[in-house]
């Protein structure tokens, strides 16, 4: 059966193709040779976590996508909040999930509060232009809100618990496995844990099913009036 992980290449090649450019073009921007980018476009090889850094910041490709096939549903909030310019939407999705844990949607409670927790960090201790990532306390956040201990979380994760503790404090980088399994078993996606890219979370537009139309109207009016709010 093909997997996430057994389509990567594939998905890899979809993306060139698209932006018309060769392997070898590819690999230089990637600072890799471009035998190496075949391997890994045929899933010979794994991506490496500086491959990982190097699709998203040189060549923007969707990182989420890339590794577990997964894009992100539309919904309203593709319209108001990411049609905004990037520090608008910064503070709008501050917005909205307040929101999506004040109207007490159906959902993972703890991943909601982790997304709080994440904002309130990143917004008071860190500044507005930090993010906090896998690299400097990502893991921590996620889980004290799910109240695990490391040897627990480890578990979870499948690894050794020291070298979870290492992950932790950000002084090794995480591997495409433990990418992986971080989005399978805790539900945060790849960019949020590397870059901290909270709107390329699904949990936004996963939510706006789960509220009636009365909650989707009160919504909208906020997110027309964070726009407005934000923007001045």
């Amino acid at each position: 059966m093909e997997t996430a992980d057994s389509s990567i290449g594939k998905r890899m090649r979809e993306l060139r193709l698209n932006m018309k450019m060769t392997q070898a073009e590819i690999s230089v921007i990637l600072q890799i040779s471009d035998k190496y980018y075949s391997r890994l476009e045929r899933d010979v090889c794994r991506l490496s976590y500086d491959n990982i850094v190097g699709l998203h910041d040189n060549l923007k490709w969707d990182i989420n996508y890339i590794l577990t096939g997964r894009e992100v549903g539309k919904s309203v909030f593709d319209k108001y909040l990411f049609s905004q310019p990037r520090e608008v939407q910064k503070k709008l999705t501050g917005l909205v999930l307040w929101t999506i844990r004040i109207v007490n949607i159906e959902s993972d409670t703890k991943q909601i509060n982790t997304l709080i927790s994440y904002w309130a960090k990143s917004k008071d201790e860190y500044g507005h232009k930090n993010k906090i990532t896998i690299d400097n306390g990502l893991l921590k956040l996620v889980r004290d809100n799910m109240d695990l201990s490391q040897k627990e979380m480890a578990e979870l994760l499948e690894i050794d618990v020291r070298k979870y503790g290492k992950l932790e404090r950000g002084e090794i980088r995480p591997t495409l496995q433990s990418l992986l399994s971080i989005d399978r078993k805790l539900g945060y996606s790849p960019s949020f844990v590397l870059f901290g890219e909270i709107n390329s979370l699904p949990y936004i537009n996963e939510a706006w099913n789960n509220f009636s139309d009365d909650v989707k109207r009160k919504i909208v009016i906020l997110l027309e009036n964070g726009i407005q709010l934000v923007d001045c």
